[in-house]
């Protein structure tokens, strides 16, 4: 906690005028300055990870042997996105990382035959470390929001 004074920048007039216990968070660098923050951390222990995620829907299935997927149904898939980012100042803009892959799964419904959800995080893994090279990754794919495939990737510089 923190206690706002002349100094400090103003949130709402009766806030400031009353000198109120506000919490830290609103003003962490005003708490301790700038360079104290930084200071107070070793940045090199820090692992900076941008995501974005998106929805598409999918049809699948013809797996022969596998019962459960023997006809083709169709799922909601979330698509979740990590990529490691080597500083605070957002290198990678999540909006145009959200773009990218969005633009991989353009439309609404896909049919993907009897790719699992593995194949199908391989297959956008390898086009977004060609886009964005040098980096750690890890894709999420997840049917209906319940289960899924993890998959993780080094090729950190």
């Amino acid at each position: 906690m923190v206690l706002v004074d002349e100094g400090a920048p103003r949130i709402h007039p009766k806030i400031s005028a009353q000198k109120q216990y506000l919490p830290a968070l609103i003003d962490p660098f005003h708490a301790l300055g700038s360079n104290q923050m930084e200071d107070q951390m070793d940045q090199s222990k820090i692992s900076r990870w941008v995501e974005v995620s998106f929805q598409r829907d999918i049809v699948h299935g013809n797996k022969e042997g596998v019962i459960s997927i023997a006809a083709q149904h169709r799922h909601r898939v979330t698509f979740s996105v990590r990529v490691n980012v080597h500083g605070s100042d957002r290198e990678i803009e999540y909006f145009a990382l959200r773009k990218f892959c969005m633009d991989l799964w353009s439309g609404d419904t896909h049919q993907v035959g009897d790719a699992s959800l593995e194949w199908i995080a391989e297959d956008m893994l390898g086009k977004l470390v060609g886009e964005y090279p040098g980096r750690s990754w890890e894709l999420r794919v997840l049917e209906d929001a319940e289960n899924g495939a993890v998959i993780q990737y080094e090729d950190a510089a």
